[in-house]
C-alpha cells in the first residue's frame, strides 16, 4: 500500500491518528463494574458472571489486543470468573472453559495461573498447561454439579485428550443414556469407543443415535459403510447415510456430495452442494468455491462470486494466503484485486 503524502492542510480540524487514538476509553464500563464487584464484602457470584459474560465478548473482538482493556484484564476476569465457579454456578465454569480453550488466543498469552488450588482431584492426568488440559478441568467442575452441556462438551474434547479423559467422559456420559432424545449422547459415546480403540463397541451406538435423528452419527455410519470400520464394505448403505446426513444439512455430508460431483465433471451440481455444506458451516465448502469461482474450474470465472467466498472463507479462518500460494498465484496482488488485502 502506498504511503499517504499529501502536505498538511492548515484549515483542516479533523483530529489527526494519534488524537482519535487518545480519545479511544481506556477500560470498559463493565471492566469497572468487575472491579467494584470484586472489591465488595461479599461479591454477587450471578453479577460476577454476567460482567465477565460482556468482558469477554470485548476480549474476542480485539478489544485486549488492541489496548483498548488493559494488561490486567485477563487477570480481573479469571478472579471474577473462578469467583462465580466457586459459588456452585455450572455456567461459570462453561465460561472459563471458552477462556482457556477456544478463545484463549485473544487474550494474547496475559491468562494468569487459573489451575492452583481448584477444588477438585480430576480423574485425568491431561496438563492444565496444554489447552485440552484446562478445558477438561473446566468441563468436569461444570458436569459434577449435573450439567448436561458441560458432560457432552467434556466427551468432545477428551477425544483430543488422554485414554484417562475418555473413559473418564464415558463415566460422565452413563447417566444421561437413557434420556437421549437427539441421540447426542450416544453419538459421544460411539467417538469415544472409537478413540479408545473399540469400533465394534461404537457401532450400535451410532446405530441409535442415528435412528434418533442424529446427523452427526449418520455420518459416521457413511464412514464406516464406505471404508469398513467395524462393518463389511457397502455402498449402497452408506450412501443411504450421507444422503440421510445431507437431508440433515450436515456439512461433511453435503460437502462430500459436491466433492463426488465435482469428480464426476457436474460442476454446476457441485457448487450447489458447495453453497449449502458452506451455509451449514463448511469452511472446506467455502474454500472450493471460491477457488472454482476465482479460476473457472469447471463455470465460468466470477471475480464478485470469488471475492465473496474469499472473504467467508477468511471469517471462517481458513489461511487464503496459503490457499492462493498453493494454487501458484501471488496472494497479495489477487487479494488487492479482490477487494481483500
Amino acid at each position: 500500500m502506498m504511503a499517504d503524502r499529501r502536505q498538511a492542510d492548515p484549515d483542516d480540524h479533523r483530529p489527526n491518528y494519534r488524537d482519535r487514538v487518545n480519545a479511544l476509553p481506556a477500560t470498559s464500563a463493565p471492566l469497572d463494574e468487575l472491579r467494584t464487584e470484586l472489591d465488595a464484602p461479599a461479591p454477587d457470584p450471578v453479577r460476577l458472571e454476567t460482567l465477565g459474560r460482556r468482558l469477554i465478548a470485548q476480549v474476542v473482538r480485539g478489544d485486549l489486543r488492541s489496548g483498548i482493556l488493559p494488561p490486567d484484564t485477563a487477570a480481573l476476569l479469571g478472579g471474577a470468573l473462578r469467583t462465580a465457579a466457586a459459588a456452585a454456578r455450572a455456567s461459570s465454569w462453561l465460561l472459563l472453559a471458552d477462556c482457556v480453550g477456544p478463545h484463549r488466543a485473544e487474550f494474547a498469552g496475559t491468562w494468569p495461573d487459573l489451575f492452583d488450588g481448584w477444588p477438585s482431584r480430576y480423574a485425568f492426568g491431561d496438563p492444565p498447561e496444554r489447552p485440552v488440559g484446562a478445558i477438561l478441568r473446566c468441563l468436569d467442575e461444570a458436569t459434577r454439579l449435573g450439567d448436561r452441556t458441560a458432560a457432552l462438551r467434556f466427551a468432545d474434547a477428551a477425544r483430543f485428550g488422554s485414554a484417562e479423559a475418555q473413559r473418564v467422559a464415558l463415566a460422565h456420559l452413563a447417566p444421561l443414556v437413557d434420556e437421549d432424545a437427539d441421540g447426542s449422547v450416544r453419538y459421544h459415546c460411539g467417538l469415544l469407543h472409537y478413540h479408545l480403540g473399540d469400533p465394534a463397541a461404537s457401532l450400535p451406538y451410532h446405530e441409535r443415535a442415528a435412528a434418533a435423528g442424529n446427523a452427526d452419527a449418520m455420518f459416521e455410519l457413511y464412514v464406516y459403510s464406505s471404508t469398513g470400520i467395524a462393518v463389511d464394505v457397502d455402498d449402497r448403505t452408506a450412501d443411504r447415510w450421507l444422503a440421510e446426513a445431507a437431508a440433515r444439512r450436515h456439512p461433511r455430508a453435503l460437502f462430500n456430495l459436491g466433492a463426488f460431483a465435482a469428480q464426476a465433471g457436474m460442476h454446476a451440481e457441485a457448487v450447489e452442494h458447495y453453497k449449502r455444506a458452506a451455509a451449514a458451516g463448511s469452511e472446506r465448502a467455502m474454500e472450493n468455491l471460491f477457488v472454482m469461482h476465482l479460476l473457472g474450474d469447471g463455470i465460468e470465472k466470477d471475480a464478485e462470486r470469488a471475492a465473496h467466498w474469499m472473504r467467508r472463507a477468511q471469517e471462517e479462518g481458513v489461511d487464503v494466503r496459503a490457499v492462493l500460494e498453493g494454487l501458484g498465484l501471488d496472494p497479495e496482488p489477487t487479494l488487492h484485486e479482490h477487494g481483500l488485502a
